[in-house]
């Protein structure tokens, strides 16, 4: 009779491809969690490995709806725009909301910052032609708040522990300086990058 052979999961053959030491940092941690700090956009991305050693891809890998402030009361989305604006002095916006109120022009004479990953690593300080609070006058700053919500919504959804296993996905393109910083944004939003 022949032998019939299980299909191997998608985390057995990441172990082999990467080596056991892949394996054995599947087993310390039950989430993981991928975050796209976009231009335009922002993600994040929850790996449940207990699901994928299972091979239930389904339910392993999914991408998290981001509860976002908007004039018309909270939404969620997966995407969240990565614009930061000062709605009213002291009160500030990520996502939908503040990309709503840049578009329908509500915010003159405030501070709106959009397309900062353009300038990321390129040490221009402060980057932003209008006067900023020292709170974000660096690329890195607004980056960092942009990170931290996505980390908040993480920490929601899988606890905290699930901060503690996050790759945040960078250009190819980006330069040693740009990758610093985008370090530093991780810092500042309290997620722990590794090399």
């Amino acid at each position: 009779m022949p032998e019939t052979r299980k299909t191997p999961t998608l985390a057995q053959c990441l172990a082999r491809a990467s080596g056991r030491e892949f394996e054995r940092k599947l087993h310390q941690a039950r989430y993981y969690a991928g975050i796209d700090l976009g231009t335009t956009n922002s993600s994040v991305t929850l790996v449940d490995a207990l699901a994928l050693m299972r091979g239930d891809t389904d339910e392993a890998i999914r991408v998290l709806p981001l509860r976002q402030h908007t004039s018309r009361g909270p939404r969620e989305s997966p995407l969240l725009p990565s614009v930061v604006a000062e709605v009213e002095p002291g009160d500030w916006w990520v996502g939908l909301g503040a990309r709503e109120a840049r578009s329908r022009g509500l915010l003159r004479g405030r501070q709106i910052f959009y397309s900062t990953k353009l300038e990321m690593g390129l040490g221009r300080e402060p980057f932003y032609p209008l006067a900023c609070s020292e709170e974000y006058d660096s690329p890195y700053k607004v980056a960092g708040r942009i990170l931290a919500e996505l980390r908040e919504t993480l920490e929601e959804e899988a606890g905290p522990e699930a901060a503690e296993s996050v790759v945040v996905t960078v250009p190819a393109s980006f330069q040693l300086a740009a990758r610093k910083d985008t370090r530093r944004a991780a810092q500042l939003a309290g997620l722990d990058l590794q090399e």
